[in-house]
């Protein structure tokens, strides 16, 4: 099966380096990460470990957000926000933990959108400031 992405047959899926899919690391990045907190979401950023030259996304999604349906959903327009920012460049090096909070089912996808795009934009900031980060 193939994800389509809006422009024909272009696939659009995160491959598996750019994905958080270890406990230890998504633990790592809320206990020695910064933190963003924006209305849908809280942003976590650390530096990644072994992946260098990559940003890693990793979501979490509690009951409290709402049923499977809506936290799948929620999740799939969290991984297009985050393919399609511009400020992904610049958290290059990051790995990244996006918390959803319960409001977040509640936001059209172009508000939730708008919503992270300026938590990856205020991070990338954030991080091209931070003493003895490379660029």
């Amino acid at each position: 099966m193939e994800a389509r992405g809006l422009a024909g047959g272009e696939t659009t899926r995160l491959r598996p380096e750019d994905r958080l899919l270890r406990r230890r690391d998504f633990q790592r990045s809320y206990r020695e990460g910064r933190r963003e907190h924006g209305v849908a979401a809280v942003l976590h950023a650390a530096p990644t470990t072994g992946y260098q030259g990559r940003c890693r996304l990793g979501i979490t999604a509690t009951r409290k957000v709402g049923g499977a349906v809506t936290r799948n959903r929620l999740k799939r327009q969290v991984r297009e926000v985050f393919r399609r920012s511009k400020s992904r460049p610049g958290l290059i090096g990051l790995d990244l933990v996006i918390h959803l909070k319960p409001e977040s089912a509640r936001l059209v996808f172009h508000d939730m959108k708008e919503d992270l795009d300026s938590l990856f934009a205020r991070m990338a900031a954030r991080w091209a400031t931070a003493p003895g980060r490379e660029r």
